[in-house]
């Protein structure tokens, strides 16, 4: 997601400034308790990073619970949100994000098929199941043992792409909400969102 993300908002950025839109304009808006999504983004690469497990762990687990729990925070900053134009977009990518992480314990099911596609090769079909990806939330599972398994990491961006990632519907809604919130922020004049005339 992290590769989509910046995509989105380095080209939404480009393509506002093209149509004469001001960067400026991003920082008069109101993102109420905006202070809360650098932490949760700290929170899970301390979880991913300094909490790995090379296999699945019990619901009750802190890196468990801490992902779950990480994602619903985040849920409820966007709901806050959802005045700002794109954030219904980004609130049904986060939603759908939420219910697929939290279905499969706290993991973002990946397929073998997918890993080896972004550069884990022949190895990605030797790893048994419910191997934790490393440095991800990523756990390997089949299809038919991954629940909701259409909302996860099942979307490729493979190689010679530079940075061959795999991603969720979710990813790309978000992505999406975030384009269209930086490209109606910095071009538009209205007064509910608090932009100067």
């Amino acid at each position: 997601m992290t590769y989509l993300l910046l995509a989105s908002i380095v080209v939404a950025i480009v393509v506002a400034w093209i149509q004469g839109g001001k960067l400026s304009r991003l920082g008069q808006v109101t993102f109420r308790q905006w202070w809360i999504v650098p932490i949760v983004a700290l929170a899970q690469i301390v979880l991913i990073r300094f909490m790995y497990s090379a296999s699945r762990l019990n619901l009750w687990h802190l890196r468990t619970l801490g992902m779950i729990g990480s994602y619903a925070i985040l849920w409820v900053v966007v709901l806050w949100n959802r005045y700002l134009p794109g954030m219904w977009v980004a609130l049904a990518g986060v939603t759908l994000n939420l219910a697929v992480i939290a279905a499969n314990g706290g993991y973002m099911p990946i397929t073998p098929t997918a890993l080896a596609r972004i550069g884990a090769g022949q190895a990605a079909y030797q790893m048994p199941p419910e191997s934790i990806v490393l440095g991800s939330k990523d756990i390997l599972l089949p299809l038919h043992q991954a629940c909701f398994w259409m909302l996860g990491d099942v979307l490729v961006i493979p190689e010679p792409f530079p940075w061959p990632t795999a991603m969720s519907i979710g990813d790309i809604l978000v992505a999406v909400g975030v384009f269209f919130f930086i490209i109606r922020t910095m071009g538009s004049r209205h007064q509910s969102l608090g932009l100067p005339e």
